[in-house]
């Protein structure tokens, strides 16, 4: 803009009001290049406490596969899995799985009995023999610890050495949380987006193809610990622990809770299906 004082255009004045819009331009870009900053910034931190927060969730599921471990080398056995769906008996700890009962070890090699969850895991099986939160009639030491346990599930209630907790608490967990309203023994360990962990175990199948190789589909993995066909670790497990990760579903939610958590269509179940499972944290092992 001419200065109304200047009669004449003439070239100072031109060049004065070029370097006034010159200026406006500059203070624009400024701006501009002020919320790309600071929108890298915003993406950045979020990024970063993105993978603290799987950091913490991997580091919790890992210490309890270490855990798992310490138990089985203490006690010759992986901890039992407990059947959830069942009330605690007199005498025992909870209603476990045996080997030793075909109707149970069918139970275990079937790959998958309802349509979208595959029910071969517990998430009170680590809390009762990890912990060892009950009272002394059941696992022989009223509160934290327990007496050896027993492989049919039970606890030796007296006379032996009694067991400190084989874990206490880690980064990424929340704890031993009471399930309410379920029953004396129902615990379970949560994560800190307060989803229980679950523990998977199953029994490898029979051949099918007439020969000494067992198959993918032989092997029985749970669908939510992984595909055998492509993960050739799997292909040598008998268990896992599965976190559900920061958006506290594993995949195999009804159609409506996947939505609530990750977004999306409920007309698209296998997409919402795979997005949730995408954070899942799974460990695994062997007998």
């Amino acid at each position: 803009m001419i200065p109304q004082h200047c009669k004449h255009p003439c070239s100072l004045c031109q060049r004065e009001a070029s370097r006034r819009g010159i200026t406006l331009m500059e203070l624009l870009m400024s701006l501009w290049i002020l919320a790309v900053i600071v929108g890298l910034l915003v993406a950045g931190i979020r990024a970063a406490n993105n993978r603290v927060s799987q950091s913490a969730d991997r580091h919790a599921v890992r210490s309890l596969k270490i855990a798992i471990e310490q138990f089985k080398q203490d006690h010759g056995f992986l901890p039992p899995l407990v059947d959830d769906t069942m009330p605690p008996l007199n005498g025992t700890a909870l209603n476990v799985y045996q080997l030793s009962d075909p109707m149970d070890l069918q139970f275990l090699r079937t790959k998958q009995v309802l349509p979208t969850v595959d029910p071969r895991f517990s998430i009170y099986s680590l809390g009762l023999y990890l912990f060892g939160p009950l009272d002394a009639t059941i696992d022989g030491k009223d509160g934290p610890g327990f007496r050896k346990p027993n492989a049919d599930g039970t606890f030796q209630l007296s006379g032996g050495r009694v067991f400190d907790p084989v874990v206490d608490g880690s980064r990424g967990m929340q704890g031993l949380v009471p399930a309410e309203p379920q029953g004396e023994g129902r615990f379970e360990i949560h994560d800190r987006h307060d989803v229980p962990f679950r523990y998977y175990r199953w029994e490898r199948g029979k051949p099918n193809n007439g020969s000494v190789v067992l198959l993918p589909d032989d092997l029985n993995v749970p669908e939510i610990v992984g595909d055998a066909s492509t993960q050739v670790e799997l292909r040598s497990a008998d268990y896992a622990v599965v976190g559900a990760g920061p958006n506290g579903v594993f995949g195999d939610e009804d159609p409506f809770t996947l939505v609530g958590a990750v977004g999306g269509s409920v007309s698209d179940v296998n997409r919402l299906r795979e997005r949730a499972r995408s954070d899942n944290i799974v460990e695994i092992g062997t007998k």
